[in-house]
């Protein structure tokens, strides 16, 4: 009996220690991931309708919030950015900013002059963002000012704060 109990321990040994491996190298950080820091997020969400006819850039109602950075910290900032756009004489751009940075890849086509509503989105970043209280936002502009709308918008935050 204690024999066949011996293989029962040493099978389930077997076993946790395989786990154990697999975990520890399925947790490795792929080098094209680092560096590794601590995240943070933060999301603003609104179903107001904002509208603008500007020619320059200002800001989207509602988009804008504050994210902290610890005192010898950078941070690397992902936005992303979705609304329901509508504009149906001109072209609805969109950017965001990050510590008053533009963030890549810079202003983006949101909706061409098109009559139909639709749900779109745009993705920014930014690496090696300042410490302190920074704020991260979002501007649109009317390419011929003519006005442009975007309706529920919503913004995420991400952002990977490091040495």
């Amino acid at each position: 009996m204690l024999h066949r109990l011996r293989f029962v321990i040493a099978g389930l040994i077997i076993i946790l220690v395989n786990q154990a491996v697999t975990f520890a190298v399925s947790a490795a950080m792929p080098a094209a991931l680092l560096p590794a820091g601590s995240t943070r997020y933060a999301v603003v969400s609104t179903a107001t309708t904002a509208s603008t006819n500007s020619g320059t850039f200002v800001g989207v109602p509602g988009m804008s919030t504050k994210i902290n950075i610890p005192s010898g910290k950078v941070a690397d900032v992902i936005v992303v950015f979705c609304g329901v756009a509508y504009a149906p004489t001109t072209n609805l751009h969109v950017r965001a900013l990050a510590a008053g940075v533009e963030m890549g890849p810079g202003q983006v086509l949101l909706r061409g002059a098109n009559s139909a509503l639709e749900n779109q989105c745009g993705l920014f970043f930014l690496a090696n963002v300042g410490s302190g209280l920074q704020t991260v936002k979002m501007q649109y502009y009317s390419q011929n000012t003519n006005f442009v709308y975007i309706y529920g918008r919503s913004m995420l935050v991400v952002a990977n704060i490091h040495n």
